[in-house]
């Protein structure tokens, strides 16, 4: 009976057991991509190297930029003035031009006024603002589009006047009435 516990307890040999792990660890080894389980570490350290680069180079602008202020004698106090002046400049601009363009526009409708009342019309300041437009070509156009109008309508309206009708029934007109008057009372 030793002989056969021995055989079963030892079935193989050293070599053959160092063998058997080593298969098994390569499949082990084999199983598991080191590739893929760094690339999410390597992916993070390059963004946050990438971020880290960006920050310095802004900080790098930042004091290049820092240097030349410096370098203009100017503070940062008397930049924001510098700005805040040229932005009142331009809304006072912007507010010059509105009230030149509405001193114009008034102008215009002062003068077109006066061609209609050349004209003897009297129209109302809706009309004006119509007609009324920053091409001076293009008012006078408007202007006499509106004076022929008018002159058309006055010579239609007069000639209609002019016109007249000649009355169609003759006869006497209370006799007729009476007769109207008997049939709606059935007589």
């Amino acid at each position: 009976m030793p002989e056969n516990e021995a055989k079963e307890t030892t079935p193989t040999t050293e070599p053959e057991k160092a063998a058997a792990t080593d298969s098994d660890s390569k499949e082990e080894f084999e199983k598991i991509d080191a590739d893929k389980l760094v690339k999410p570490y390597i992916d993070r350290i390059t963004k946050e190297q990438a971020q880290k680069n960006d920050y310095k180079h802004k900080y790098e602008d930042a004091i290049k930029e820092l240097d030349q202020f410096k370098k203009n004698g100017k503070s940062a106090k008397k930049i924001t003035e510098d700005d805040e002046r040229a932005k009142e400049i331009e809304d006072l601009k912007k507010q010059n031009a509105d009230l030149n363009a509405q001193i114009a526009h008034s102008k215009t409708i002062k003068d077109v006024n006066s061609i209609f009342k050349k004209a003897e019309l009297n129209v109302d300041d809706d009309i004006l603002n119509m007609v009324a437009n920053t091409d001076a070509e293009i008012t006078a156009s408007n202007a006499k589009a509106i004076i022929n109008l008018v002159n058309k309508a006055r010579e239609d309206g007069r000639n209609s006047i002019l016109k007249g009708k000649t009355p169609r029934v003759g006869g006497n007109k209370i006799k007729d009435q009476d007769d109207s008057l008997k049939r709606a009372l059935g007589l």
